[in-house]
This record gives structure tokens, C-alpha cells and sequence, in this order.
């Protein structure tokens, strides 16, 4: 042997660097030579035994050390399990409720995620129903306007050629055919201009262009003007018009669109009258007018009793019964616009009684 080195370790020099939560105070640490716990091995003991008590939680740690292995016996006092166990409630508690509040919203986005989406769905379904039934209403509308406007245009094309040739000379001219021909022009210029007047009256209604011209209007003296008008159609259907209108109504109302209600109205109830007479009642009391227009007609089904003062609606067929669809429609709009409002009450197969009720001041301002 050349020689050794010696290296002798004081364990209370080593260990007093030793540094870590809770050392001396709530944790003690024995250190021993090798890997079994025995009284003649331990190198280090923090405190006595006598001193610490029994130990509420231990655990051995082995570690190697020049060579050698070192066993670390850790050994936790009551004050350790007192302090973990003041703080633990409050950490759990703390937790918890991050956890369930994480959970809440993360809950509650998902949640509310999928109501919009639904309603989103919901939404674009109804979107598409109406577009769908629009183009649906536009395609019904356009078929059922070229078939209106087609009519009087080929009837006034006859008529025309037929003058035409009269005037020509190929024909022997009669005076009283040329004029049957020149007022059967006349009439289907008439209904031509019926129809695009009643399409203007729904572009500028869509617009809110529609102005009214107030004055005071004889409401008595409107309606029996109104049944002149219709004599002749009147006398070639068979249908008997009554008014009973017993005084004067006067109210301030715009005349023009006035009359074109009543017109309407009066068109209708001979047009699905079938020959039945048509009577019209004039009522007022200090605030209000009303005019009713009664046929004994067809009727219409209760259903039908507010859809048919829609845009384009129609109660019967379009191939038995002309017209666009527009006119009570038009009549709803024009009545509201002076204030008032419409209703019909109808039973099938025994007629319909349409009812105009108006304010007698006129429509409010904001109208």
C-alpha cells in the first residue's frame, strides 16, 4: 500500500446546510448507514425520538453515497397533518368550484352554440318556406295576369280586324255592327286599363306612395252613383241592386279611392252573385260610417274569410272566375289608409256581406 486518504464527516456539519419545507418543524429526517433502519447504523437524527413522538406519516428514501447507500427516514409530526389538514378544505374547496364554474361555461357555451345553431336552422328553414311559397305566388300571378291581360287583347284584336275590314269595303258597311264593335273595343280597352290600374294601385300600396286627396264626401250620394254605373251590367245579369240608405253621410274621405272601394266591392257581389239580388246599407251614428255590400251568391267558406284580402288571393278557381286576385286586397289597403277597416261574414252557397266601416273625421294624421 503506497498510502490511503482519510476523510472524516461530522454529521451535524453536513446536515446543517440541509434545507427544505418544513425540516425540524413538522418533518424530522434519520439518516442510516445501508439499506436497513437499525439503531447502530444511523448516522443523523434531527431530533430525539423522545422529543417528536410517535410519527403520523413515514417513508423511507435510499440513495446512493461515495460508493455506500444511504437509507432517509422521513417521519412527519402531528403538526404537519394539522397544517395540511387546516389548508386541504379550502384548496379542495377553491378547486371545486374552478372546476364547476369551467364546467359551467364551457356547458353553457355549448348549450347556447347549439340553440343558435338550431335556431339559425330554424330560421333559414322558414326563410326557404316563404321563398319557396313566393316564387310559388309570383309563378301563380304571372300566369294568372297573362291570362287576364291575353284575353281583352285578343278580343280587341278581333274586334279591330273586323272594323278594318269593314272599313275596307270588303264587307257591306253597317253602322250598327260598326258600333257594337267600336264599343265592344271600347269595353276591353276599359278592362285593359282596370287591370294595369289595379297593379300600380299594389306597386305604389308596397311603396307607401299611395296619397289621399281629403274633402268632404257625401257618403249617400257616392254609393248611388256608384250603383248607376253598374245598371247596365246589372240589367244584362239579372241581378236587382237595392240601396238603403235612409239621410246623408258626410265624412271627409278622398273621394277617387273611395268610389274604387265601392266599385269593387259592387264588381264582387255581381260577379259571384249568380243572378241573386245585391242590396247596400248605408248606417252612420256620431263618429262613424258603414257601408254594407250583400250578395246572395256563393259564399265562401270561413276559412277563406281573412285570405282572401290578400296579395294575389283567390277563393275559387281562376278558370270560373276572371280577375288578379288584387281587388280585395287593394279595397283592405285603400279602407285602412282612410281609417277604417273591412270585414265579410259568409256562409256558403247563401252569399257574403262585406262591411266598410269609416271614422267620419277622416284617417289620423299619422296615416
Amino acid at each position: 500500500m503506497r498510502g490511503f486518504v482519510y476523510l472524516p464527516l461530522a454529521m451535524e456539519d453536513l446536515m446543517s446546510e440541509l434545507r427544505f419545507i418544513g425540516f425540524q418543524e413538522t418533518i424530522d429526517l434519520e439518516v442510516y448507514d445501508g439499506t436497513e433502519v437499525r439503531d447502530d447504523a444511523l448516522l443523523y437524527a434531527s431530533s430525539l425520538p423522545a422529543s417528536r413522538g410517535a410519527p403520523v406519516l413515514q417513508q423511507d428514501v435510499k440513495i446512493p453515497v461515495a460508493g455506500q447507500t444511504w437509507t432517509l427516514r422521513f417521519n412527519a409530526r402531528q403538526a404537519f397533518i394539522a397544517a395540511s389538514t387546516t389548508e386541504q378544505p379550502g384548496t379542495i374547496v377553491g378547486a371545486g368550484l374552478l372546476v364547476t364554474l369551467l364546467l359551467f361555461f364551457i356547458t353553457r357555451s355549448q348549450v347556447r352554440a347549439r340553440t343558435a345553431a338550431e335556431a339559425a336552422n330554424t330560421e333559414q328553414q322558414r326563410l326557404t318556406g316563404e321563398a319557396r311559397d313566393a316564387v310559388q305566388v309570383r309563378d301563380d300571378f304571372l300566369s294568372i295576369a297573362a291570362h287576364e291581360l291575353r284575353t281583352p287583347l285578343t278580343n280587341l284584336k278581333l274586334q279591330l280586324q273586323l272594323l278594318y275590314r269593314q272599313l275596307r269595303g270588303e264587307e257591306p258597311l253597317d253602322v250598327e255592327k260598326l258600333a257594337q264593335r267600336v264599343l265592344s273595343c271600347e269595353r276591353q280597352t276599359s278592362r285593359l286599363a282596370t287591370l294595369v290600374d289595379s297593379l300600380l294601385d299594389v306597386s305604389r300600396l308596397a311603396r307607401g306612395r299611395m296619397e289621399l286627396n281629403l274633402e268632404p264626401v257625401d257618403l249617400d250620394e257616392l254609393v248611388r252613383e256608384a250603383v248607376r254605373r253598374f245598371e247596365t251590367e246589372a240589367r244584362t245579369a239579372g241581378v236587382q241592386v237595392t240601396v238603403d240608405s235612409p239621410a246623408p253621410v258626410t265624412g271627409q274621405w278622398d273621394r277617387m279611392r273611395l268610389e274604387q272601394v265601392l266599385t269593387n266591392l259592387l264588381s264582387n257581389a255581381l260577379k259571384y252573385g249568380h243572378g241573386a239580388p245585391v242590396d247596400v246599407r248605408v248606417r252612420s251614428d256620431e263618429t262613424q260610417a258603414m257601408v254594407e255590400v250583400e250578395d246572395h251568391g256563393i259564399g265562401l267558406p270561413p276559412e277563406d274569410a281573412q285570405r282572401i284580402f290578400g296579395r294575389f288571393e283567390r277563393a275559387v278557381s281562376s278558370r270560373h272566375y276572371g280577375g288578379l286576385g288584387l281587388g280585395l286586397f287593394i279595397t283592405r289597403q285603400l279602407v285602412e289608409a282612410l281609417g277604417g277597416h273591412i270585414s265579410v261574414a259568409s256562409t256558403p252557397g247563401q252569399g257574403a256581406t262585406f262591411t266598410v266601416v269609416l271614422p267620419l273625421s277622416g284617417p289620423p294624421a299619422v296615416a
